[in-house]
């Protein structure tokens, strides 16, 4: 059997609810996916600059998280200015975004903390 004939079986019994072949695509095929997200998202600096948008916006990173079933998802670290419901806010940037952005550049994960630390080099850190 080829590559694409086992590729083809996996991916029908993954149609049929078949997690340990999911499991498999996904292990298979996880680095060409993180690259593939890279080159989609390309710049950062994009999704950043949507989120400042918003009120009460101080600060802004955007990182890849690794995701199980994706691989990486878009992930943002966000200072505010001034307290504020954390749901209503991740609420409030996720519609943002959507607004403004492909839905594969919208954060799936969100943090929000007390302040962003800049490396010794002072740039912003995107590390996870």
């Amino acid at each position: 059997m080829s590559e694409k004939e086992i590729d083809q079986v996996l991916v029908e019994r993954v149609q049929k609810g078949d997690k340990a072949a999911f499991e498999l695509l996904v292990a298979k095929y996880h680095r060409k996916i993180i690259r593939l997200i890279s080159r989609l998202v390309r710049d950062p600096a994009e999704v950043e600059d949507v989120i400042r948008e918003l009120d009460n916006v101080a600060e802004v990173v955007v990182f890849g998280r690794n995701n199980a079933i994706t691989g990486q998802v878009v992930g943002a670290r966000v200072q505010l200015q001034r307290e504020e419901e954390r749901a209503m806010f991740r609420s409030r940037l996720r519609r943002h975004c959507r607004a403004r952005l492909a839905e594969y550049k919208v954060p799936v994960h969100i943090e929000l903390v007390e302040h962003i630390t800049p490396t010794p080099r002072f740039k912003k850190s995107r590390g996870d």
